[in-house]
Parts: structure tokens; sequence; C-alpha cells
């Protein structure tokens, strides 16, 4: 039988340094002409409102949704961090139940957020509070009818209520209890994870609980809130029927 020298693998180091350089170059290539497409229907749009006469109305518009979104954003953020600090100071830090199998996962988690847990809330609360406050852009149209609403001087034969009142003001409140639903949706969700990272609600446990008790209050005040939104969303749900 004869024996080879098993011949040496060449490194390729240089090749994948190249890939990554070649994958990032793209991928802000990408970004670069989807922003320049974005400013140039921008400014095209601005110039052509200009064109008409109507540039005032381009203005209102887009500081409209960039008021609209930046307060939203900062509400949103402003929640999510307030929560995330609450479910800090009732989670137990510690697996609540010994002898659990995510004994070990909560150490981790701790030991790595401990040194940089301010950054942390403000990093995940930053982040899910652009994402929430993005969709309130499209609110534009109902904010501007909602702030200068006018009375038809007729009111509706069921409710008693200004017609104005459907065209101006419901399309608003519709809007705002739907987003402050998603708003409080996605809180209790991230808090719900917070809560298990910190020990506060266990999956696998010898014993049978598996909630400590002061996540339960937590989570059933975000629960409640939830129902109480939905219960408007109803409530309103009757002036849309008539209208």
């Amino acid at each position: 039988m004869i024996e080879r020298d098993p011949t040496p693998i060449p490194a390729r180091r240089s090749l994948g340094a190249g890939r990554r350089w070649l994958i990032a170059g793209l991928a802000v290539l990408a970004v670069l002409v989807l922003s320049l497409r974005g400013l140039s229907t921008f400014w095209t749009d601005y110039l052509w409102f200009d064109s008409v006469g109507f540039g005032s109305v381009w203005t209102t518009l887009i500081s409209t949704r960039v008021l609209l979104v930046l307060v939203a954003t900062v509400v949103a953020a402003a929640i999510l961090f307030g929560n995330l600090v609450l479910a800090d100071r009732l989670s137990p830090k510690t697996a609540a139940f010994s002898g659990s199998p995510d004994e070990e996962l909560i150490e981790r988690f701790q030991e790595f957020v401990r040194p940089r847990i301010t950054w942390l809330r403000l990093a995940v609360a930053g982040f899910f509070g652009l994402l929430i406050g993005l969709g309130a852009g499209a609110w534009w149209e109902d904010w501007l009818l909602f702030i200068n609403a006018e009375s038809f001087g007729v009111v509706d034969p069921v409710f008693g209520q200004d017609i104005g009142t459907y065209v101006f003001q419901i399309p608003f409140y519709r809007d705002l209890f739907a987003w402050g639903f998603q708003l409080v949706l996605i809180t209790t969700l991230i808090v719900a994870a917070l809560h298990y990272l910190n020990g506060g609600i266990l999956i696998q446990t010898r014993s049978g609980q598996r909630i400590h008790s002061g996540v339960k209050v937590h989570l059933s005040v975000l629960l409640a809130v939830l129902a109480l939104l939905k219960a408007v969303a109803y409530w309103l749900d009757r002036f849309d029927l008539l209208y």
C-alpha cells in the first residue's frame, strides 16, 4: 500500500475576508441607492407641490408626519423603558424555584446584563419604540382633521352626536386606541420575556408554582390594560356602524 503525505489545504482567510468586504460593500451600496431613490422622490414631490402653488401643503404634510412619529416614538420608548425597569425590580434575579433546569440560563443572562443594564434598557426601548412610533406617521390626515374639526350643525338621530364627530374625531380616536393596543401588546411580550430571563417565570419546575408573585401582578395589569383598550375599540365600533 502506497502511503502519501497529506496535501496541505491552502488557507482561505484572505478569500473569506475579501468576500466579507464585498458583501459589506454591496450592502452599503444598496442602502445608498435606496436612500437616493427616496430622496429623489421626496424632492420631486416638493417641486411638484411648489410648482402648483401649494408648497405650504407639502410642508404641512411632512412636518405633521415627522411630529407624529417623534411624539409616538418618545411615548412608546418611555413606556417600554418604565416597564423594563419595573420588571427588573419585581423579578427575583435568580431562579425563583430552586432545582429548575432554567437556573443556568438565568445565571448566565444576569452575568451578561448586570454590567450594562442601563444601556440595554435604552437600546431595547429605543429600538421597539421607533418601530412602534413609525406607524404614527400614517395618521397625518386624521390628525389634521382632528385638530381642525368643525361642527356640521346636524346631530345623528341615535347617539345625538354632531355629524362632524364622525368625520373629524372618530377616525383619530380609532388610530390612537389601535396604536395603544399594539404598544401594550408588544410591551407585554417583551416584559414576559424579561421576567423569564430574570427567573420570575419558569417553564420547567419541580414544584407546582411557575410564576413569581410580583410577576403575576405586573403581567395582570398589562393584560387588564389590553382588555380595557379592546373594550374601548368595541365601544367605538358602534359609531362606525352607524356612520
